[in-house]
C-alpha cells in the first residue's frame, strides 16, 4: 500500500515481507546476516519471503519482483543442509555458493552465473515450469521471454568485465 510507506535510511534493518521499492534514480545494497549481499538498482521491488540462518537446514528465499539485481550467496547456500532461493516470477534460482546476476521485468527474466568474491564459482538450479536446468559454468545463465520461451545465455567478455569492475567498486 503505497499509503504506509516508509523511507528508509542506511543501516535500517528490514524484516521477512517487508516490501522493498528501489525508486528510479537508485541503487540499493542490502547486507544479510549470514554475509549475502543484495544489490538492486533503481525502480525495483523485492521482498524476503524466508530467512532462517539458526536451524539445522537453514534456508533463505528472495522474490524479486522486478529489477536488475546481483546477489551473492553467504553462509546458508555453503551449508550442506542450506537452502537459499531466488524468485524471479515463474524462474525459481537455488544458489549453491556463488554470485548471480541480471533482472526480472515485464520482457523477461534473465539469470547468469558469474564468480563470487573470492574467485570461486558455484552453481545454479533454476526450475521454470516443472523443468530444472543446473549451471555451474561461469557466464552461463538462461533468458525466460515474455512468452515463457526459455533460452541458453552467455555473458560477454565486456558484460564480464564491467559487472566485475562495478563489483569491486561495491565492496
Amino acid at each position: 500500500n503505497d499509503d504506509d510507506l516508509i523511507k528508509l535510511a542506511q543501516f535500517d534493518q528490514i524484516f521477512v515481507n517487508d516490501q522493498i521499492k528501489i525508486d528510479p534514480d537508485s541503487l540499493i545494497t542490502i547486507s544479510f546476516i549470514d554475509n549475502s549481499i543484495l544489490t538492486l538498482e533503481g525502480d525495483s521491488e523485492f521482498f524476503v519471503e524466508k530467512f532462517d540462518n539458526l536451524s539445522e537446514e537453514p534456508e533463505c528465499i528472495i522474490a524479486i519482483i522486478k529489477g536488475k539485481f546481483s546477489f551473492e550467496s553467504g553462509t546458508i547456500s555453503k551449508k550442506d543442509k542450506g537452502m537459499m532461493k531466488i524468485k524471479l516470477s515463474e524462474m525459481e534460482v537455488v544458489l549453491k555458493g556463488t554470485l548471480v546476476t541480471d533482472n526480472n521485468s515485464d520482457e523477461g527474466k534473465k539469470i547468469s552465473l558469474v564468480k563470487d568474491s573470492m574467485g570461486n564459482v558455484g552453481e545454479l538450479d533454476i526450475t521454470v515450469d516443472g523443468q530444472t536446468t543446473t549451471i555451474s559454468e561461469e557466464a552461463a545463465g538462461l533468458n525466460l521471454s515474455g512468452d515463457n520461451e526459455i533460452e541458453s545465455t552467455t555473458l560477454s567478455e565486456e558484460e564480464k568485465k564491467k559487472l566485475y569492475k562495478k563489483e569491486e567498486n561495491e565492496l
